[in-house]
């Protein structure tokens, strides 16, 4: 296997280990709301946590697109 090759799927392991950690980000997220809505007993509670999840589920989103873009990086110099 040559450097180039190897490179990409040490890059490419890189990538989904990062979506891997996100994914987990994502379900503890979950598990906050869940509580909230168990537990909180005044809505402007709830409101704080649910604004602190969107957050956090935006800054992922925007994670995601730059690992997208790290993959569409690999398909171009693949192509060409």
């Amino acid at each position: 296997m040559d450097i180039n090759n190897q490179s990409i799927i040490n890059i490419l392991d890189s990538i989904a280990k990062e979506q891997e950690a996100l994914s987990q980000i994502i379900s503890s997220e979950s598990e906050k709301i869940k509580y909230a809505i168990e537990r909180c007993q005044e809505c402007k509670e709830i409101i704080c946590i649910n604004q602190s999840v969107e957050s956090m589920l935006t800054t992922i989103t925007n994670l995601e697109i730059v690992l997208q873009n790290k993959i569409k990086a690999i398909k171009n110099t693949q192509c060409n």
